[in-house]
């Protein structure tokens, strides 16, 4: 009973998440598309970068401003933004959504799978496989991100933020779920073993 109830909460939560993503999603779009239409509408919001990459993490920071051009404080204006740099955010977003979107997906079959009763089932091999890839084009997606924005993550006209960071988490997760999927198959071997045994 506890079991079951543990499972229906876990599903809950991967559901709930899910639905945070595609709202996430459908947000970061509504205002990808509000900057290209009335950019003037965000040059209250100023952009102040002081975080660090994560500890796991290898990470580059930098910024500068050509002061001559525009007094400091109106350099790092969201409305400043280059349409290169807004486009490879957006697009930066719209893969991790996406990537992260299809994880829980199939963690959620996962747990669904497990409540069923067929833990060792080939569907679950196929699922911890694909989190596996899921991971490692997160890890792509998050070296490519780093190659392009090399300069400048964030350009703006005059000046610029620069923090880019490669996280190794990914393959952490990539390495962890091709294991499981290992462990998951042999339990599947085994499984059959002894159905044909009975």
């Amino acid at each position: 009973m506890t079991k079951n109830r543990l499972l229906n909460i876990a599903i809950t939560i991967c559901k709930i998440i899910k639905l945070i993503y595609i709202l996430s999603f459908i947000l970061t779009t509504v205002i990808f598309i509000h900057i290209q239409i009335d950019r003037e509408a965000y040059n209250d919001i100023k952009i102040n970068y002081t975080g660090t990459p994560t500890t796991f993490s290898i990470g580059l920071n930098k910024s500068y401003s050509d002061k001559w051009k525009d007094p400091y404080n109106e350099v790092y204006v969201l409305e400043k933004l280059t349409t290169t740099t807004i486009y490879l955010i957006y697009f930066k977003f719209t893969c991790i959504f996406i990537l992260l979107f299809l994880s829980i997906k199939e963690f959620q079959n996962i747990i669904q799978s497990v409540k069923r009763l067929d833990t060792f089932r080939l569907n679950n091999i196929l699922s911890f496989r694909q989190i596996g890839k899921y991971s490692i084009l997160y890890f792509i997606l998050t070296l490519l991100y780093f190659i392009l924005s090399f300069n400048n993550t964030l350009y703006f006209g005059q000046g610029g933020f620069s923090q880019t960071s490669i996280s190794f988490t990914p393959l952490l997760f990539a390495l962890i779920s091709f294991i499981l999927a290992e462990i998951f198959k042999e339990g599947n071997k085994l499984q059959q073993e002894n159905e044909l045994t009975v």
